[in-house]
């Protein structure tokens, strides 16, 4: 049974956000987010909010680059079909955004996407570097693209939509990952996913688990090539009763414990 949610929130810490900042004089990104649209009937995405035009402007062209990015990754399902057009709010006040919909948490959540699909931004976020703002953008746009009413476990939807968002990104998972990082070299080597809990918008230490969910769903990529991973996990997001997790993957979560830890190991020694 498809378990109803009424937002999905993503973690933004204020760590990605300055390492985001730093990269190539604003982001990697901000060079692809400055690429104009032509016309509005090009557009992937409908930006509004109270914000001033410059900013605005920004937005709507991080929009797109995210757009495209979820859609070069997944594919443009109904969300873009016949030229249909994806929705984000900015908002200049916490109070403006909490009543939208948006997460009350203002120390962790950034961004929502609300039940009907909207994408609201959080005042920080608009205040944000651009490649923190594209990052964002595409993980909440990949929850769009997939559908914010999932029957699977939370670790599917947000590792999916971190992995869209930092495959577009071009940084390398361990340097998305610096808490992850930390502890595989202390020895602490998890060997699954979070649960629910350690995803949930109140959690003591979302950074870490979203990382963790990013890297599980990068595991399971690798192992299955990406049209077997992106079918898997489109059917548990849609509500399969039984997707193949041990066909597609080569072995239950459990059975494949170990073999995450050896996988995880091997990229933070590597640095990739």
């Amino acid at each position: 049974m498809i378990r109803p949610l009424d937002r999905r929130a993503v973690l933004r810490s204020a760590g990605l956000f300055g390492l985001l900042g730093l990269v190539g004089g604003g982001s990697v990104l901000a060079a692809c987010a400055s690429e104009p649209e032509v016309g509005t009937s090009a557009k992937r995405v409908r930006v509004d909010g109270d914000v001033d035009r410059a900013l605005l402007d920004a937005i709507d062209a991080e929009a797109q680059t995210a757009a495209r990015s979820v859609i070069d990754f997944w594919g443009p399902g109904t969300v873009w079909r016949g030229g249909a057009q994806a929705r984000v709010r900015v908002f200049t006040d916490q109070a403006g955004f909490v009543a939208a919909g948006g997460d009350s948490n203002e120390s962790a959540v950034t961004a929502t996407t609300t039940q009907d699909g909207v994408v609201l931004v959080a005042p920080q976020l608009a205040r944000a570097a651009s490649g923190a703002r594209v990052f964002v953008l595409t993980h909440e746009l990949t929850h769009v693209r997939l559908g914010v009413r999932s029957a699977a476990q939370h670790w599917v939807a947000e590792g999916a939509a971190e992995l869209t968002a930092l495959d577009a990104s071009g940084m390398t998972l361990t340097t998305y990952a610096p808490t992850l990082v930390a502890r595989v070299k202390s020895g602490q080597v998890p060997g699954g996913p979070p649960d629910d809990g350690e995803l949930s918008a109140t959690a003591s230490d979302l950074r870490s688990a979203y990382q963790r969910a990013c890297a599980y769903s990068r595991f399971l990529l690798a192992r299955s090539g990406a049209a077997h991973y992106r079918a898997w996990v489109e059917a548990a997001l849609a509500g399969a009763t039984s997707p193949d997790f041990s066909g597609t993957f080569g072995g239950s979560q459990q059975s494949l414990s170990a073999a995450f830890r050896q996988w995880l190991t091997g990229q933070v020694d590597a640095g990739k």
